[in-house]
């Protein structure tokens, strides 16, 4: 599943961070386009809330059910969890899949 704040996330970060070129984005772009959209959510960060930016994807994954989100963002895995919704480190993550945590 995917929502359309981290489809142009994803693509800002290969092209700004990883200066992908245009063939690599289209990739990711066919790739993405295979997923289900989901819709935003309607979740309302707190007025404490790190980024405003990322609240938008933090309402869709809380939408869409999502067990974990995933991130490298320090203010949001200083969050810890958002409602249910635990806040896990990419590492943590891998070790949770591959049951070695």
């Amino acid at each position: 599943m995917l929502c359309a704040p981290v489809r142009d996330e994803v693509l800002r970060i290969l092209r700004d961070k990883f200066r992908a070129p245009e063939p690599a984005l289209d990739a990711a772009r066919a790739t993405m386009a295979s997923a289900r959209e989901i819709a935003n959510g309607t979740w309302l960060p707190p007025p404490d809330f790190p980024d405003a930016d990322d609240a938008p994807i933090i309402a869709a994954a809380l939408a869409a059910r999502a067990d974990l989100f995933v991130t490298g963002d320090k203010a949001l895995l200083e969050l810890q969890a958002v409602l249910s919704l635990p806040v896990i480190a990419p590492r943590e993550a891998y070790l949770r899949l591959r049951g070695l945590a």
